[in-house]
């Protein structure tokens, strides 16, 4: 498992986890989040290159206590990698548009 904490941590608004892909992992991921009361603003999944595991962003709403959410993160068994990454705010919106569709004309 490795962390990467590049200096002050209020620099970053996203986590980014790789995890294995297995029935429940996100399940837990958010169970921790609500534990310390982060609200999930934002998620997008998607499998790496070789299928082996997958790439989860979470985008953070609050910074207190993150290098302790860190931690526990890296407790469990399925994840194994989480960093703490800057993104555009508007990357998760940007992906909400490109996924949306016409509902009115859907059947």
């Amino acid at each position: 498992m490795v962390i990467a904490v590049l200096g002050d941590y209020m620099q970053y608004d996203s986590l980014l986890l790789t995890v294995n892909i297995k029935p429940g992992v996100l399940s837990r991921i958010c169970a921790l989040y609500a534990q310390y009361g982060y609200n999930v603003e934002g998620v997008l999944a998607n499998r790496n290159s070789d299928g082996s595991a997958m790439d989860v962003w979470l985008m953070i709403n609050e910074n207190n206590g993150i290098n302790q959410l860190v931690e526990e993160l890296l407790e469990i068994p399925d994840i194994l990698d989480v960093r703490l990454e800057k993104a555009d705010k508007n990357a998760f919106a940007k992906c909400v548009d490109c996924l949306r569709f016409d509902r009115q004309k859907a059947p």
